[in-house]
């Protein structure tokens, strides 16, 4: 829970019990689950953070207005809230929360599911991107860095394409994302954690995700122009 009073935001953690009844409050530091699961007919360990309270403004920036999920890019997809399933700014919009008029959503900008295949490469990419990096990452950010994931920038604006790094790791080939070549992509570098660097998001990332991997590697091979 983000909490805002005079002094500011804060975060708080809880953790439900075994039947979801009742929740408590985690300590400052957070706690580390260990939760089985099942990945390809294998039981294996998966870890589930649960943030301590100075790890929830990581990424619930100021910047990136604190509560991440509560705009229209993200609130622009189809769900099912107590039941009605439609849009969730239609259902918002048919409940009463807006007080002015409202565009209709499929006119509205929206993020894309990494494997939407009728949404070109590059939109799906850079809302991954937008989604687990633009928070920190942007002009202003928390991040010390030089490039900027917000979603409305276009891709020459956010620096990405052979953008210098603050740390190159040793290797002066190194750069944000270099067209046709993954091995010197530092952004699929920190997705990954290889080539020396360390996983990014720094929070929330225990697992690699196959499905943004694949999706950044085949970008960065094949829809990326040789000399941009």
């Amino acid at each position: 829970m983000l909490v805002r009073n005079s002094g500011g935001v804060y975060g708080l953690s809880y953790q439900w019990n075994s039947t979801q009844t009742e929740a408590t409050l985690v300590s400052e530091t957070g706690a580390n689950l260990n939760i089985p699961v099942n990945v390809n007919e294998v039981d294996t360990t998966q870890v589930w953070r649960i943030p301590g309270r100075a790890e929830c403004l990581t990424c619930h920036t100021q910047q990136a207005g604190y509560s991440l999920s509560f705009n229209i890019r993200q609130l622009n997809r189809g769900s099912d809230l107590k039941g009605f399933a439609d849009n969730q700014i239609d259902l918002l919009k048919t409940a009463g929360y807006f007080s002015g008029s409202v565009p209709e959503s499929a006119d509205l900008p929206r993020h894309h599911p990494l494997d939407d295949v009728q949404i070109n490469v590059q939109d799906r990419v850079r809302s991954y991107l937008a989604v687990n990096c633009a928070y920190c990452h942007q002009s202003g950010g928390t991040a010390p860095t030089r490039w900027d994931g917000r979603p409305e920038l276009t891709l020459e604006q956010t620096g990405l394409i052979n953008g210098e790094l603050l740390d190159h790791g040793g290797d002066t080939g190194n750069k944000l994302v270099v067209s046709g070549d993954v091995i010197h992509s530092s952004i699929l570098s920190r997705v990954k954690g290889s080539q020396g660097f360390f996983r990014m998001p720094p929070l929330g990332s225990n697992q690699i995700d196959p499905q943004a991997d694949d999706l950044l590697t085949d970008w960065i091979q094949n829809y990326l122009p040789a000399n941009p």
